[in-house]
């Protein structure tokens, strides 16, 4: 009867990790490479400069002497400061890519990411 027990405590919370895993860890991990539509549109900042100073400063910030570049969709725009040209009015979603992902994404060359504006289409 003992081992019974164990056996539906170990299961309850082997099922409560995985539940808790699948929802949460997800959904952080992409909150915080992404600034939503939904985000966006409840901003009263004016460009996307200005919205991602205010919800993701770290994004901004170098790492070590490298920094992250802009994109515009998929066309390289350079410097994160050009991002205050861009109003918040055409813009879908704003993402991070860290060195490694961009390197998949966008190829060699961004040792300090990219954040890339997705217009809407």
């Amino acid at each position: 009867m003992p081992t019974v027990r164990l056996m539906l405590v170990v299961v309850i919370f082997a099922a409560l990790g995985c539940a808790a895993g699948t929802q949460g860890g997800s959904r952080s991990t992409s909150s915080r490479n992404v600034i939503s539509a939904e985000q966006l549109a409840n901003s009263l900042d004016r460009d996307v400069y200005d919205v991602i100073r205010r919800l993701r400063p770290a994004w901004l910030r170098p790492r070590g002497n490298l920094v992250a570049l802009a994109f515009v969709d998929n066309t390289r725009l350079g410097e994160l400061e050009r991002l205050q040209s861009i109003a918040l009015e055409i813009v879908q979603e704003i993402r991070y890519f860290s060195a490694s992902d961009a390197t998949t994404r966008f190829g060699t060359g961004y040792p300090g990411g990219v954040v890339q504006v997705i217009t809407k289409r």
